[in-house]
């Protein structure tokens, strides 16, 4: 990738989003109070995370079409991590305030976080689609990184069709890429940067 766009910060979240976000959910079933901040943190990150992989794209647009496909991903991938994070929203309210497991108020409230969780996936799903479309139209990442990201796309549209499940293993697609992609964006980011330093060197 050959880009004047350098941020390692804002490269790096994507990792932490993913590693953080894993961690926090463990084997599933019902978190404690800590995992759901460190789930909420993480995907904050993702936020940013996903203006950054936009930058990225736009920065080798070369046409209408690649700029809006690079404003699509920014754009469906915050809408995608809000509506995550609000999904967590009804756990948290339950967590200390007497609502009983078996009570009608639980009920409600859980169904409105499994709700949530499954129309997240179709913004995020449009996010993956829309980088890999882009990565693979500018060559502003690498080829697997722009398959990689389409896979994760159609992985996380599908899991959204199933309405009433309660796993979302296509998350963890997502979080893979997001790794992978925070890596690849990590080293181009440190070396173009060193690049600079190089060239001084020599001159001096």
């Amino acid at each position: 990738m050959s880009t004047s766009i350098r941020c390692t910060p804002a490269a790096v979240t994507g990792a932490i989003f993913a590693v953080v976000l894993t961690v926090a959910n463990g084997d599933g079933g019902t978190l404690s109070a800590p995992q759901h901040i460190a789930a909420a943190a993480a995907l904050t990150l993702l936020v940013p995370f996903a203006v950054y992989v936009g930058v990225v794209l736009r920065a080798r647009a070369a046409s209408t079409t690649d700029s809006w496909l690079a404003t699509t991903a920014v754009a469906a991938g915050a809408v995608g991590a809000c509506l995550k994070l609000f999904s967590d929203a009804p756990e948290i309210a339950t967590t200390g305030h007497g609502v009983t497991a078996a009570g009608q108020s639980m009920a409600m409230l859980t169904a409105l976080a499994d709700a949530t969780t499954i129309v997240a996936l179709f913004p995020l799903a449009v996010f993956g689609l829309a980088v890999g479309a882009a990565a693979l139209r500018t060559a502003a990442l690498p080829a697997w990184l722009g398959i990689g990201a389409l896979i994760s796309g159609v992985a996380l549209a599908v899991n959204g069709c199933f309405l009433h499940t309660e796993n979302v293993p296509a998350m963890l697609v997502l979080s893979l890429w997001c790794l992978a992609a925070s890596v690849h964006l990590v080293r181009v980011s440190r070396r173009d940067e060193a690049a600079p330093r190089s060239v001084s060197a020599a001159a001096a």
